[in-house]
């Protein structure tokens, strides 16, 4: 799933990232088991409207999301929260990305790729 997260541009008003729309998506389908979440900024941004972080880190952990993948900051990051794992990409300029890739027994890995 890729979302906006970037909460000042809309002057932290409440309405991004849309935590409604992002409950709907991740909600239990037969259409999907899990999710990725790629987004701009990530929760502990101050760009990230900090209202509406415990409900957004709440809908990753009980939405079914394997990992979650984010930009932004322009520096590789990597930590696990509430048992997701959290990515940040370095800035393209840093000659860096992140390669995800899907393992046939359901497992993923994440790559940092400089070029």
């Amino acid at each position: 799933m890729f979302l906006d997260t970037c909460s000042i541009e809309e002057a932290y008003d409440g309405t991004v990232p849309d935590l409604v729309k992002l409950a709907v998506n991740l909600a239990p389908s037969p259409e999907h088991e899990r999710a990725f979440v790629f987004a701009h900024v990530k929760p502990e941004s101050t760009d990230f409207d900090p209202r509406l972080r415990s409900g957004f880190r709440a809908l990753l952990r009980d939405g079914g999301v394997v990992a979650s993948f984010y930009g932004h900051e322009h520096r590789y990051e990597s930590e696990v929260r509430d048992g997701i794992p959290y990515f940040v990409a370095a800035h393209v300029n840093d000659r860096e990305y992140l390669l995800v890739s899907e393992r046939d027994d359901g497992g993923f890995e994440v790559e940092r790729v400089t070029f």
